[in-house]
């Protein structure tokens, strides 16, 4: 990608998908402050996401989704208040999910499967109060699913399965926070057999009757491996 994008500094819209773009992606772009939508997904992009892109505070959309992009997520997301779908998936990226990305109030999509992210899943994601879809699959997150996600309740889809999460009862009856009783559209839930070794049995009880009903979709995959 040219250094010379970041002279256009007028420019609301950068659609370059779907090419066989290299290298690193240019700090410049961060001096384009009306940004609101850069899509680079499925080129061949290498290197760290550039913590100056971050700058553009009116970004809306970022999707930089199936390149070869690595390092951490940078913290200073959470400067981009406006954003509404964040698409990282199918790329490199290492270390943990940022605390900053739930001060993103306005996202609706949060796509970071099929990456090496560790660490815990940010409590500081239920904030996000217009999210509907999260996907964490495919990667080597631990701890427990924070109760904090029940505050998403407008959430349609949640997959977490193929991470390290842990096994740990959030109560008698559940291994999964009540909490996400909340979330009342849930429609497709996609978890790991060692979060919920006796599937729907597992879920909160307004998310169990809503598998009995045909309502929620549950997935169970077993360790070895799962689909985004």
């Amino acid at each position: 990608m040219p250094s010379w994008l970041g002279e256009c500094v007028a420019l609301e819209k950068l659609v370059l998908q779907r090419n066989v773009l290299t290298g690193d992606i240019p700090s410049s772009p961060g001096h384009c402050v009306k940004l609101k939508l850069l899509m680079l997904q499925v080129n061949q992009l290498t290197g760290a996401i550039p913590e100056s892109l971050f700058q553009c505070r009116r970004l809306q959309f970022l999707l930089l989704n199936n390149n070869r992009l690595s390092g951490a997520l940078p913290a200073a997301i959470g400067q981009c208040a406006q954003l509404v779908e964040l698409n990282l998936c199918a790329n490199q990226l290492t270390g943990p999910i940022p605390e900053a990305l739930g001060r993103c109030t306005a996202l609706t999509k949060i796509l970071l499967n099929r990456n090496e992210l560790s660490g815990a899943i940010p409590a500081s994601l239920g904030q996000c109060s217009q999210l509907r879809e999260l996907y964490l699959s495919n990667n080597h997150l631990s701890g427990a699913i924070p109760a904090e996600l029940g505050r998403c309740s407008l959430l349609t889809t949640l997959s977490m399965c193929a991470n390290e999460l842990a096994c740990c009862p959030h109560g008698r009856d559940s291994y999964l926070p009540a909490a996400l009783d909340n979330c009342t559209g849930l429609s497709e839930l996609k978890l790991d057999l060692a979060v919920v070794p006796n599937q729907a049995h597992d879920l909160p009880a307004a998310l169990r009757a809503r598998c009995d009903e045909g309502a929620l979709k549950l997935r169970v995959v077993p360790a070895e491996g799962a689909s985004p």
